[in-house]
């Protein structure tokens, strides 16, 4: 578009198109190049934030990994990396089990958390 307008200003400059109609694209050219802009902008901002969640979701990654305990509750994070949370599950043998956490992931295979009250319960008793 910036080459364009460039052209558009050479053929006034060699008496090839009248200033109203000069005047007239160059208007036109310059609204298209600022829109270009602004969705430049935009863009740039997308990207900066997938870039800022994929670098939390990298981290919240290598810390479920090393099963360390969060000091904080990232939810932006928590809610683009996980689909949703299943809470208990029946056994083969048709017991139920409540204490079975399953995170089903986006694109990633699930994580689930067995036996989940006798982790808690050992969490608190080395936190306390």
């Amino acid at each position: 578009m910036e080459a364009k307008r460039k052209k558009l200003t050479d053929m006034l400059l060699d008496d090839k198109i009248l200033k109203e109609a000069y005047d007239e694209r160059y208007d036109e050219y310059t609204q298209k190049i600022n829109h270009i802009r602004q969705e430049q902008k935009i863009l740039t901002s997308n990207v900066d934030a997938k870039k800022d969640i994929g670098k939390r979701m990298k981290d919240l990654r290598s810390r479920i990994s090393e099963v360390k305990v969060l000091d904080k509750f990232d939810r932006s994070v928590f809610e683009s990396v996980v689909k949703k949370v299943l809470i208990g599950e029946i056994n083969e043998d048709g017991i139920s089990d409540p204490y079975k956490i399953t995170f089903v992931l986006k694109g990633l295979a699930d994580y689930s958390v067995s036996d989940a009250k006798k982790r808690y319960k050992n969490l608190r008793k080395q936190v306390g």
